[in-house]
This record gives C-alpha cells, structure tokens and sequence, in this order.
C-alpha cells in the first residue's frame, strides 16, 4: 500500500500541469545579440560612437575639435591658439612648432612627397611636429586649410605636460579619406613607428618618415602594406 500510495504522488508530480519539471517551462531565456544585424545588435548612439572614435587626434585637445585616436589623458589638455607659432610664408607642407625634429633635407623631401600626393589623390597630407604646449594648435586648421580630404600627421609625445611619454605619431583625417586612408590603419602607423621603443631605437626624425612612407605607399599603390609587418603583409581596405 505505500508503495502504491508513493508511485500515484511521485506521477501527480511529473504529470499534473503547473507543478514539476515536465509540466513548468520556466522562465524564458534571455535572448542573444543579433549577429546578423548590426543595427539590431548596436544602438544607434553605439555604433556613432565607434564611427567617430576612428576619425582623428584632436577632440577637445591641443588643435583642432574632431575626434580622435587620442586617450582620455590627452583629452584633458587645454586647448591652444598661438598663429604667430606658425610660418611667415604661406603654403607649406611641413610645420615645426618648438625645436625642430626634421633636418632641412628631410624637410625638404617631405614635403616634396606631399605635395605629390595631393596632386595625384587629391588627398591633403600634412606634418606638424611640435612639444606641447609649444603648439600653434586651432590655427594649423586655417594654416594647412584643413576643411576636407584631408590628414594631418602630428608628431609630439607630450612629455612637455607628462611624466612618461605618449605615442609620438598622432593623426586627424577627414571621414572622406576613409576609403584611401582607413582609420584602422593609420591606427596601426602610430603603434608601429610611434610607440617609445621604436623612437628610442630609431629617433624621431625616423618615426616621421616612416609614417609618411607608409602613406605614400598606401596611397600611390592603392595596397596598404600593414606597418612593421612587411612588404608580404597587406592590410585589407
């Protein structure tokens, strides 16, 4: 008898709707990301926020306002208007605010490079080096007349404001280049060339010409060679 008694409970149990595990289906599971959809996975305030951390160095920094590839420290420094830091002489490729980086050779070559450039991409390519604050800052946007399809290269670790330095090798571009010059990949420019090991082994002088190098040969053969890799290693567009 308590055996019977114990088999007709244990089936109340299994069977009965709304009691035990066969009859309760629980809580739903929370549903994963979309991965199908971007849009669905992203909100949209998400995905303008990977948009535009891609753009450029100077979001409420020492030059120009757009966004930037910059960290949050150098997003607190105070920003700078100094136009008598700039040349007397309109029109060239290269600005040096501070002690100079550049030989006046490699200005010189530099520049030659980037004038090039423009004539043949329509792309603008320019090189500030400077030492914070010792920076013309808003003003290289009127100086190199920065409005679109362009990017600006600029060369400071910022240890006039800093104990230890930052990525010598910074950029700011235009969102219409971003075909030409994709962002990942003057990303990887600046950790390649710009990184405190490389300049010590290298200089800094070096630092730049091996940035511009990498763009000049991104933008005249059209193949993005991935920085530090090697001549074999490409970097998809």
């Amino acid at each position: 008898l308590i055996v019977v008694v114990a088999l007709c409970c244990l089936f109340a149990i299994l069977v009965v709707p709304g009691h035990g595990y066969a009859a309760s289906k629980g809580p739903a599971a929370p549903k994963g990301p979309n991965l199908e959809s971007d849009t669905a996975t992203f909100p949209s305030s998400s995905a303008a926020h990977v948009g535009s951390a891609r753009r450029a160095f100077l979001t409420a920094s020492p030059l120009l306002p757009l966004v930037t590839f910059a960290t949050p420290a150098l997003a607190r420094l105070d920003p700078v208007n100094k136009p008598e830091l700039l040349p007397s002489e309109k029109g060239q490729f290269v600005v040096s605010a501070g002690v100079p980086v550049l030989s006046p050779g490699q200005t010189k070559s530099i520049s030659r490079t980037l004038e090039r450039l423009e004539k043949t991409t329509g792309i603008r390519v320019r090189l500030l080096t400077q030492n914070y604050p010792v920076t013309p800052g808003l003003a290289i946007k009127d100086y190199f007349g920065l409005e679109s399809k362009y990017c600006l290269l600029i060369a400071d670790d910022f240890t006039g404001v800093r104990p230890t330095a930052s990525n010598y090798i910074n950029f700011s571009a235009s969102d219409d280049i971003s075909l030409e010059l994709p962002p990942a990949f003057l990303g990887r420019i600046s950790s390649a060339f710009g990184n405190s090991f490389y300049v010590k082994n290298n200089g800094k002088d070096a630092a730049v010409e091996s940035a511009i190098n990498a763009i000049d040969e991104c933008l005249s053969s059209g193949m993005c060679a991935n920085p530090g890799a090697g001549s074999s290693s490409f970097f998809n567009k």
